[in-house]
């Protein structure tokens, strides 16, 4: 049910992205979308500096739509 749920978030015309250009730390110059993100999260390759700045920016992002 939660996959199911995830991957309706990430597909259509406007699936749910993060801007991995605006982090830095070697990530792609792009935004992605959120399976692309989760991809990267579970890299071994993917730094731990990375992986800490997407997961702030994820917690950053879901509080600020939460309280709008």
């Amino acid at each position: 049910m939660i996959e199911r749920r995830f991957l309706a978030m990430t597909a259509g015309p406007q699936p749910l992205t993060l801007d991995c250009a605006a982090l830095g730390y070697g990530l792609p110059n792009e935004a992605l979308p959120l399976d692309q993100v989760r991809v990267l999260l579970l890299k071994r390759q993917t730094s731990w500096v990375s992986k800490d700045a997407m997961w702030h920016e994820l917690g950053r992002v879901s509080k600020s739509a939460v309280t709008a």
